[in-house]
């Protein structure tokens, strides 16, 4: 499997170590939602240098996401940890393309930094 789901003090940490398919990426995300279907808690995605996701599914998963979100969503912090330029340009792409859900995500190169954002009140940069 190209991902694992931990859970580490009250966030789900998803670790995505190959490349992957939409598929994929949707399973993870229905498996937190069905521990946490009012996303009560953050969670922090790292993509391993290997990581790869297609920019083209991208407008498919933010339609799945949008589904799995119900009307009284909390909707806490999503961050997206990445290991390299291309990811964190292709992570900022699928952030832009998922302004509209019913909450924000972050994108970073440090783990301290994505910690410190999930925990406090800040928008991301």
């Amino acid at each position: 499997m190209p991902y694992r789901i931990e859970e580490v003090d009250s966030i789900f940490e998803v670790h995505v170590s190959n490349p992957t398919s939409r598929r994929e990426i949707l399973q993870a995300i229905q498996e937190i939602a069905g521990k946490d279907p009012r996303k009560e808690r953050c969670d922090l995605w790292y993509f391993s240098n290997e990581a790869i996701v297609s920019l083209e599914e991208y407008a498919e998963i933010v339609r799945a996401v949008k589904s799995l979100c119900p009307p009284d969503m909390v909707g806490n912090k999503t961050a997206l940890l990445v290991s390299r330029e291309l990811q964190r340009v292709a992570a900022n792409m699928y952030r832009s393309d998922a302004a509209d859900l019913p909450f924000e995500i972050g994108v970073f190169t440090s783990r301290e930094d994505a910690l410190r954002w999930l925990k406090d009140g800040s928008r991301a940069t």
